[in-house]
């Protein structure tokens, strides 16, 4: 685990511009020598943002179960870092090893847990309401799905140096949900005016975990052939039979790799599918 104190803004490192500081010994009370760290500006913040916007819809348009992999990588790589990300965080933090070693758990735990649900198809809530061409005026047919909505910021918690920092909980639910995530050491934004020991975000701990997750959408690497987020329309038509829990978008994820998919199987089988929400269990539907 190399700590520099660099920023990383996007996928590139840079030293800050701004004052200099260190994290501090939460036992001591005394600086921490290595790294030094230099505060972010504004203009740090505002090219964070502009990559996060660019992101947003590379990463939102890719297959569920590639997202769902790169969370799962993810937290293999904080679980990677071993005993030097539990000592970092013990003395920035002054937590006890037992704790921290619980929370690095914890943390892995919640990635995989978005993870699973990425793979599940759930969240996107895929509704279809048929339309009503006899109703007086009559009504379109309307479809619902959840989608992401742009790049999330998230500020670490003192008291949750892993759990509730850059890859903490509410990063795990923004890239679950699409949303590109402000992947960048910017909370380095260096002691108060006048000096104070303040160490901001503890930024050793901070920047080791987001060193290791690895660069969101644009670069994460494509599904091998065959693969389940593979297309597989060249097989040709194929059959399913319904089983609890399975709905349309779920479906589509696992034969298309694609839950925007789901209406093509609907198509397809609306003499089978009488409520679109509801799939009929033991029927057998057509794969197109």
């Amino acid at each position: 685990m190399d700590l520099t104190g660099e920023l990383l803004i996007g996928t590139r490192t840079r030293r800050g511009r701004g004052a200099a500081f260190h994290a501090i010994d939460a036992a001591s009370e005394q600086p921490l020598q290595t790294p030094t760290y230099n505060s972010a500006q504004a203009g740090d913040v505002d090219e964070a943002c502009a990559l996060a916007e660019s992101a947003f819809d590379t990463y939102r348009t890719l297959p569920a179960e590639q997202r769902a992999r790169f969370l799962d990588d993810a937290a293999s790589r904080i679980e990677a870092l071993g005993d030097a990300l539990i000592e970092r965080a013990m003395s920035e933090s002054g937590l006890p090893r037992a704790r921290l070693e619980g929370e690095r758990a914890r943390t892995a735990n919640q990635l995989r847990m978005f993870a699973a649900l990425v793979r599940s198809g759930d969240a996107l809530d895929a509704r279809i309401e048929p339309a009503l061409p006899e109703r007086q005026p009559p009504r379109t047919d309307l479809r619902f799905q959840r989608i992401g909505i742009g790049p999330v910021a998230v500020f670490g918690a003192s008291n949750f140096p892993l759990a509730f920092s850059v890859a903490g909980g509410d990063t795990a639910a923004a890239l679950a949900a699409e949303n590109a995530q402000l992947k960048t050491k910017l909370a380095l934004m260096g002691p108060p005016p006048g000096g104070g020991r303040a160490a901001p975000v503890r930024p050793g701990t901070a920047a080791a975990v987001t060193a290791a997750v690895p660069t969101p959408a644009p670069v994460v690497q494509p599904a091998p052939a065959n693969d389940m987020d593979t297309p597989a329309a060249d097989v040709g038509p194929r059959q399913h039979v319904v089983v609890e829990g399975d709905t349309l978008a779920k479906l589509a994820r696992r034969y298309y790799g694609n839950t925007n998919r789901w209406n093509e199987i609907l198509d397809a089988n609306r003499d089978v599918i009488k409520n679109e929400n509801v799939l009929p269990v033991g029927a057998t539907l057509r794969i197109p």
